[in-house]
């Protein structure tokens, strides 16, 4: 078990290519609602998206020794003033860094 601390900070657009490595592993896909095998400029894109001053979306990441091992988000269902305390999550665990507790 890796003891190193974990950092948790904003995601940004630097982070698109991790994102794209972990959510097209074969053994975390499967566990996603995500496209699968998108490459690393989409997710450039939708990290440019998610963004922005004004999105309603939160998305973190977890770094572990300088390296991206996880991922969440909180996104809205819709953008109506009525439901945006509705909201979906979103997490995703590199596969060497699961099972750690």
């Amino acid at each position: 078990m890796n003891r190193e601390p974990i950092t948790i900070r904003r995601t940004t657009t630097a982070d698109a290519a991790a994102l794209a490595r972990i959510m097209g592993d074969p053994e975390v896909l499967p566990n996603l609602l995500q496209v699968p095998f998108t490459s690393e400029e989409i997710w450039k894109q939708r990290l440019a998206d998610m963004t922005t001053a004004t999105t309603l979306n939160l998305s973190i990441v977890a770094e572990r020794g300088g390296q991206v091992v996880g991922s969440a988000g909180l996104h809205p269902v819709v953008q109506n003033l009525r439901r945006r305390h509705a909201a979906m999550l979103g997490i995703s665990v590199a596969k060497a860094a699961q099972g750690q507790g």
